[in-house]
This record gives C-alpha cells, structure tokens and sequence, in this order.
C-alpha cells in the first residue's frame, strides 16, 4: 500500500514552490525538491517519489527508472499499490 503520494520538483524558474504546495499538500501530495540537478543527485531523489516535476532539469532515463513502481489502486482493497516493473495492467 501506498502511504502520502509524493512529487519531486527537480527545478524551477520561481522563487519557491508555495502555491504547488498550497494546491497539493491538501490533497496528500508531499513535495519533494531536489538539491541539485545532476542525474545521480536527480536519481537518489527519484528513488522515494510517485511523480516527477521538472522545468530545465534533464531527467533521463536513468532517472525515470530510479522511481519506484507506480501506484497502482487495487480495486479488491480500494487501496494503493506498487505495481512491480514489468507487470503491464
């Protein structure tokens, strides 16, 4: 089960993410924001998130493939998984 869904901001081109944080914490979204945009700094990151957001930062794919599963709801529980790489719906 997933607990808090959480977003990783990589970048951005304002002074700080409060209004992400206004509309998103409400709803349970935990925001993340990376330390700096390299891909390893952006794939340590990555590791613990359900969503990326970014603006100039690269995100490879290496960095994509450091998330986790996406969640998935499982309809037997009306709760939230992790869907294992490789399983396709």
């Amino acid at each position: 089960m997933v607990g808090t869904l959480r977003l990783l901001i990589t970048d951005r081109a304002w002074p700080d993410v409060s209004i992400e944080r206004q509309i998103l914490e409400p709803l349970g979204i935990e925001i993340v924001e990376a330390t700096a945009t390299d891909e390893a700094t952006l794939c340590a990151a990555a590791g613990n998130v359900d969503a990326i957001a970014c603006n100039w930062a690269p995100v490879t794919a290496r960095v994509i493939e450091s998330a986790p599963p996406e969640p998935e709801l499982d309809s037997t529980t009306s709760r939230f998984r992790r869907r294992r790489r490789g399983e396709f719906r």
